[in-house]
């Protein structure tokens, strides 16, 4: 298992908040964090894909990123006539 979200999360825990009580939710965090990643990359054997292995569901990337710039343009389209300008 990884440190580095047990880590990140006791020092954003410790900034955010004071307290023992924030710092340990931080760990708990992190450490959640890093159990996520390493099934993550376990299951798929550290990011190479499988032999035989099928590609995940969902459309493909390029449409994905497609559908995502358009959004943004949409609500800051929105967010500048709500502005008044």
């Amino acid at each position: 298992m990884g440190w580095q979200g047990k880590l990140i999360g006791t020092v954003l825990g410790a900034i955010i908040g004071r307290g023992l009580a924030r710092r340990d939710r931080g760990i708990v965090i992190g450490h959640l964090y890093d159990a996520a990643r390493a099934r993550d990359t376990g299951a798929r054997g550290r990011g190479a894909p499988q032999r035989g292995a099928r590609p995940p569901p969902g459309p493909p990337a390029a449409d994905l990123q497609a559908a995502f710039f358009r959004a943004v343009f949409e609500v800051m389209g929105h967010v500048a006539k709500a502005d008044g300008a």
